[in-house]
């Protein structure tokens, strides 16, 4: 049975899905996730290791709704 770690990456940690995947959506690319916080938005990096090797690379969005409430969208993901 495989065990899968799944962790949040660091704001000074590498994010390089183009690593494990060499067609990597935009969507999921460093810089979309750049933009998305140029626009207000918060973005969150994750990894998911399996046996200690890198299997996923994910970013997520949050978008606001009313209320004081937001949801994370990952788009076209996790890679």
């Amino acid at each position: 049975m495989e065990n899968f770690v799944f962790r949040e990456l660091g704001k000074d940690e590498l994010f390089d899905p183009l690593t494990i995947c060499s067609t990597t959506p935009f969507t999921q690319a460093q810089f979309y996730g750049e933009w998305q916080k140029s626009l207000g938005r918060e973005v969150k990096r994750f990894i998911v290791s399996s046996n200690e090797k890198l299997v996923v690379y994910l970013q997520a969005i949050e978008y606001p709704l009313i209320c004081n409430k937001s949801y994370f969208y990952i788009p076209y993901g996790p890679i």
